[in-house]
């Protein structure tokens, strides 16, 4: 599992991620951004993990 954001500021989101294939996520105070996700998981979207964790990256532009 990989996580964006800070579970201590209590707004995070953590990837399951098997061979760069997106298989599952959790987020937290993340909300806005459950639809996206949704999509590429179930599409098989393939992401590279340091882009997905980097909050200087908005998730609607991977």
């Amino acid at each position: 599992w990989l996580c964006r954001g800070n579970p201590e500021t209590q707004k995070a989101i953590w990837f399951n991620l098997q061979n760069g294939v997106l298989i599952g996520a959790v987020t937290l105070n993340q909300g806005r951004e459950i639809r996206p996700i949704r999509k590429w998981i179930q599409s098989g979207k393939t992401f590279d993990a340091k882009l997905l964790i980097d909050e200087n990256i908005a998730l609607k532009s991977l």
